[in-house]
């Protein structure tokens, strides 16, 4: 084990401990290549970014995180520039592409910035062309960083990094992705007026679940929660679809991207549940649902746990799911 964990392991440490534990059930054979580098001798918060990202990439390309891994970034250590790279060389696996080039600098750039919050450290990092000026995109990441956080009560504790790709860097699925560790999005999206699209991609970080219509209609809904210093006391509710369709005749696959009608259904589910409950008691039930599938080996979120969870609401969550479910 790593030396720094001979005292113990403290809160900060906690989620590297947890991404090294993963990897090693994941691949213990990459594991032992790891747990000798250099860079684990001391501790860091971009660790467990890295290590997450590695074990992503394992899963999907092994060849290719074992390629990572011998490269020379990381001979002296994991650092605030290199940690974002190693995130987006994820993305940039499942997009077929050759993720040993993000590790590059001259063919991007990556800017940071340290934030605290609820007590925490966390870095907030754009990837860039050489000649973007990140400046707007980070102040954006920050406050819609800041403002779920506070909705949510803590940082998510996967997550030490929010990572997004801008201005094109990498190809990006649709126009805007959550990709495990990082998210992926064009800049037109970043800059919008509200930044709607950026804040419902982030809010993916604080959710697990196995069925999309859970986790997307919860992102839309805490993406126009949070558009606000304080919680409004009511959210639009979206129009429904054509035809009738409903949300459980739809595909819940989680390795494709969603039908339009979904989002616009599962929105409305949420939209209504917030409405009827009202803030408070809709705050409440939604950080019990992420208490319930936060980390890596939580209980995914569906349909059964969505009624548990607002069990006291029973009237108002049949109401909600009418016709739309």
């Amino acid at each position: 084990m790593p030396r720094w964990t001979k005292d113990g392991v403290s809160h900060d440490e906690q989620p590297t401990m947890r991404a090294l534990d993963a990897l090693r059930y994941d691949d213990n054979e990459l594991y032992n290549l790891i747990i000798g580098m250099p860079f684990l001798q001391r501790h860091d918060h971009h660790d467990a970014t890295a290590l997450n990202s590695l074990s992503y990439i394992a899963y999907n390309d092994r060849k290719t995180a074992v390629g990572l891994i011998d490269a020379e970034h990381l001979s002296e250590g994991i650092t605030e520039e290199t940690a974002p790279r190693i995130s987006l060389a994820y993305a940039e696996t499942l997009y077929g592409g050759d993720p040993t080039q993000i590790m590059s600098p001259q063919r991007l750039a990556i800017t940071s910035r340290d934030i605290t919050v609820s007590g925490a450290t966390a870095t907030i990092a754009v990837a860039h062309p050489h000649t973007a000026d990140p400046s707007r995109a980070l102040d954006a990441i920050e406050e819609a960083v800041k403002r779920l956080t506070a909705y949510m009560g803590e940082l998510p504790p996967e997550t030490r990094h929010f990572i997004v790709n801008y201005a094109g860097v990498i190809p990006s699925v649709a126009q805007g992705a959550n990709m495990g560790p990082s998210i992926t999005m064009q800049s037109r999206h970043i800059n919008d007026g509200g930044h709607k699209w950026l804040r419902h991609e982030l809010a993916h970080h604080w959710f697990n679940s196995n069925e999309p219509w859970v986790e997307e209609g919860i992102a839309e809904l805490l993406a126009d929660v949070t558009a606000h210093e304080q919680p409004p006391q009511q959210v639009p509710t979206p129009s429904g679809c054509r035809g009738g369709s409903r949300i459980s005749a739809m595909s819940q696959r989680t390795d494709a991207v969603p039908p339009l009608c979904l989002y616009r259904l599962s929105h409305a589910v949420f939209a209504d549940l917030y409405n009827s409950l009202g803030p408070e008691a809709f705050q409440n039930v939604v950080t019990s649902l992420y208490h319930l599938s936060k980390g890596r080996y939580g209980v995914p979120l569906n349909i059964r746990r969505i009624r548990d969870a607002f069990a006291d609401h029973e009237a108002e969550l049949g109401k909600a799911l009418q016709d739309r479910y």
